[in-house]
């Protein structure tokens, strides 16, 4: 008589190679919590994606988006594929003529929980603290970052940009006025990145689709900002032949090209970032559709015929049933200091869309 027993050997180990040979299964664990179980392959390739300074690596997961966050670096996954490649989503702060990328500071995790994570970095070689804040929404299928700037001593800031790398399998961009496909040409050496959508007035959305069956796996991507700033773009890129990327940004502006800085220093919001993924692009014709609400200029209305906007003129204007109701300077604020009047109107706004029914507004004399 012959006896079959079964058993389970947990192997614990961080070599990669020697569980290959010992393991079909992975089990990634951080601070004790589970964080993938799966196929080994797959879980390597998870695990792989965290090494690195441990105090500044974070990540969530939902059902098909899981986003990874190490050290500067933010890649996106769906269903365990990643869709962002090479430098992922960061920041790149130009100051002074000089690039600084977010993957150069020293971050630290402050808080890590199942559907909220934020860190804090700062440059030793630059004045600027920045703080992120990442969550997954109820759906776990839209990013929600929240990207705040600390400015603590006067600088030759130039410009902020806040890049997403995508896969080059994405062959088709969308904004909402427009589409269209990105240009394939291999032969092609040039070494700036092409600028695709620019438009006027500048949109608040824009989104990438693979429009290929064989490339289902792709979910399709949209890339929101929430946080209206004078000087700020939201700009489509595709990469030369060094990365070979779709590029989703915001990006915004502080001077002219002599660099003068005319951000203030302080702690201000400048991204509202929220990445949403769809199966597909059967969202299309809704994206579309909800063209006025995804411009620039910010409108909020309390369903009753009354609504306000601020528009990227620094205008505040109130509506009563789509009929302007303000004068040409709409609502605007003075005061009196040292003997000067000083108008809000005179002043650059940073307006925070908060929900359909709020939004901020920061003057910056």
């Amino acid at each position: 008589m012959i006896y079959l027993w079964l058993k389970t050997i947990v192997f614990v180990s961080h070599d990669t190679e020697i569980t290959r040979q010992f393991c079909s299964r992975g089990i990634l664990l951080k601070d004790g919590r589970i964080i993938k179980d799966g196929v080994l392959k797959e879980v390597i390739s998870y695990y792989l994606m965290t090494l690195g300074d441990r105090r500044g690596v974070g990540i969530l997961q939902s059902e098909h988006l899981g986003l990874i966050f190490n050290n500067g670096r933010l890649m996106l996954n769906w269903d365990n594929n990643s869709f962002t490649k090479e430098m992922a989503g960061h920041i790149n702060i130009l100051n002074d003529g000089n690039s600084f990328f977010s993957t150069n500071a020293d971050w630290e995790v402050e808080e890590n929980t199942s559907r909220r994570l934020v860190v804090r970095g700062k440059f030793w070689d630059l004045p600027i603290w920045q703080s992120w804040e990442i969550s997954l929404d109820d759906t776990g299928n839209v990013v929600d970052l929240k990207i705040k700037v600390d400015k603590q001593r006067d600088c030759r800031l130039q410009e902020i940009s806040a890049r997403f790398m995508f896969s080059d399998n994405y062959k088709y961009w969308i904004n909402p006025i427009r589409g269209g496909f990105f240009d394939n040409d291999d032969s092609s050496e040039k070494l700036s990145w092409q600028n695709v959508n620019c438009e006027t007035p500048p949109v608040n959305s824009i989104g990438l689709d693979a429009r290929s069956e064989s490339e289902a796996s792709l979910p399709s991507v949209f890339l929101e900002d929430d946080v209206y700033i004078p000087g700020k773009l939201l700009e489509i890129k595709n990469t030369n032949h060094k990365y070979s990327a779709r590029v989703l940004q915001s990006k915004v502006s502080f001077g002219n090209d002599s660099g003068h800085d005319v951000a203030v220093t302080g702690k201000y919001p400048i991204f509202h970032i929220r990445i949403k993924t769809a199966s597909r692009l059967h969202v299309e014709n809704n994206f579309y559709s909800s063209t006025q609400k995804m411009l620039m200029p910010k409108k909020i209305g309390g369903g009753n015929g009354l609504s306000l906007s601020c528009d990227y003129n620094n205008t505040i204007s109130i509506y009563w049933k789509d009929k302007k109701i303000t004068s040409a300077k709409g609502l605007k604020t003075e005061f009196y200091s040292a003997g000067n009047i000083y108008h809000s109107s005179d002043s650059d706004y940073v307006v925070h869309r908060i929900s359909d029914s709020r939004i901020d507004i920061v003057a910056c004399l």
